[in-house]
Formats: C-alpha cells, sequence, structure tokens
C-alpha cells in the first residue's frame, strides 16, 4: 500500500523516500513482485501487437523485466535499450538482440555495445520505463538526470509510455510535475495494472 506522503513535496525529498522503500524489498518478496510484474506484462494486450518495444536492464533495486524481453524476443518483437551519451547529455536507444555484449555505463548499468541500430522515440510502438514513484495521475519520478523527459519529449509520434513499477512505489498524492515532464499512460506493477487519461 502506498505510504502517507503529506507534506512531502520536493522531488529530492520522494525520491530518497522511495528509493529507500525500494531497496528495503527482501529477496523473496522482491522475487514474487518482480514475476507478478513480468506475468502481467506477458497477458498485456497492447504489448502483443507492437514491433518495436524500448525496455531496460534493472539496477539491483528497480523492478526486473528480463522475462518479458525474453518473451518477446520469441514474439519475434524487437527490444530497444537505452544508451547513456555521456558527451552529449543525451540518451539513445540502441537495438538488443539476445546474447549480444553488454557494456556498464557511468552508472553501472547494462546497455548494448553495439550502437549500429538506434532508435528515435518515435519509431517505438512501445516503452518500459523505470520510476522511482508514480501517482493516480500518471505522473512520474525517475531518478533526476531526465533522460527520458528529453528523449520522449515530443508528443506526436511518442510511443505508449508505461510505467514499471512495484506497488509501494505508488505516491498517494499527486507528485510535484513541470511542464516538461513526459507523463504515462500506463503502470504495471505487481497488484495491479492502472491507466491514465489525459
Amino acid at each position: 500500500m502506498p505510504i502517507d506522503d503529506v507534506g512531502m513535496t520536493n522531488q529530492p525529498t520522494l525520491r530518497a523516500r522511495y528509493r529507500s522503500l525500494r531497496q528495503r524489498l527482501d529477496a523473496p518478496s522482491r522475487n514474487r513482485k518482480t514475476q507478478r510484474i513480468n506475468q502481467r506484462l506477458e497477458g498485456l494486450a497492447v504489448l502483443k501487437t507492437g514491433q518495436r518495444i524500448a525496455a531496460y536492464l534493472a539496477s539491483p533495486e528497480e523492478a526486473a523485466i528480463d522475462a518479458f524481453i525474453e518473451l518477446a524476443w520469441q514474439r519475434q518483437q524487437s527490444i530497444f535499450l537505452p544508451c547513456i551519451d555521456d558527451e552529449r547529455g543525451q540518451m539513445t536507444f540502441a537495438q538488443y538482440h539476445p546474447d549480444a555484449p553488454l557494456q556498464k555505463n557511468r552508472f553501472g548499468l547494462l546497455e548494448p555495445a553495439d550502437r549500429t541500430d538506434i532508435a528515435q522515440a518515435s519509431d517505438l510502438n512501445y516503452a518500459l520505463v523505470p520510476l522511482v514513484a508514480f501517482d493516480g495521475h500518471g505522473n512520474r519520478l525517475g531518478m533526476g538526470g531526465g533522460y527520458y523527459d528529453r528523449f520522449f519529449a515530443e508528443p506526436i509520434g511518442r510511443p505508449t509510455m508505461i510505467g514499471i513499477a512495484f506497488s509501494e512505489q505508488q505516491t498517494t498524492v499527486p507528485l510535484p510535475c513541470e511542464q516538461w515532464d513526459v507523463p504515462l499512460n500506463m503502470v504495471v506493477t505487481d497488484m495491479t495494472i492502472e491507466q491514465f487519461t489525459r
């Protein structure tokens, strides 16, 4: 269940609070919740139709979606992973193939070593997005780098944005948001699938 957030209105405080909640999940609970999230992704009708899906390889504290990625490959769908461009301070998405070599970026996250097939935001049908917290209006709190908001800034041709989270990451009050924050269309957790209309 979401924890009471009354009085917590600034992003750094909220980010610290929800990262701590995420980190405190014990291994059995995390594994059980991760399995449920992947089962919900497997059954999600919209994800059966898209051919080009942005995904991610989770950090130790994030909800892992490796099982869904394997399923997408079985469905002959193309998976693209985020890659950080340090020089430009931007993120790109490179196609991820089974058994393809991976390398760590400066955040310690794995990304494809081969960047020959890069997708623009408008090339993607769906984007599975990690998050620190989300609210009941589809607002997302990320790690603070703004990479996703910059990459998916253009609303025309933007893929369906699907947040991935543990149920503990939902806030009880609306998150503070700016005009450049990219909203989510949907969030998949271990407890539910929430859809947002705007």
